[in-house]
């Protein structure tokens, strides 16, 4: 039991790290990417204008659930083959 909770911490731990960096990555992609808006020529417009703005995304709950599971398995084996070795 003691061993699944060190791999389910592991996990926990991979994956805050691991999306830590993507939202790093994508967020500087999209800030040296960004033109900034000439909202002045284009209030002339009125139809051209945005009513609703969108922020941040979102990962599928499956993908999530799926690489957890993965992730927590594949520590638990590193856990087990190192107590295994520390053992004989």
């Amino acid at each position: 039991m003691r061993l699944l909770i060190k791999s389910v911490i592991c996990s926990i731990v991979i994956h805050v790290v691991v999306i830590a960096i993507v939202i790093a990555i994508i967020q500087l992609f999209h800030r040296k990417n960004t033109i900034p808006p000439d909202i002045s020529a284009r209030y002339e417009n009125v139809e051209i204008l945005q009513s609703e703005v969108a922020f941040g995304f979102s990962f599928s709950p499956m993908i999530i659930c799926l690489s957890f599971t993965l992730i927590s398995f594949l520590s638990w084996l590193v856990f087990k083959m190192l107590q295994n070795s520390n053992v004989a």
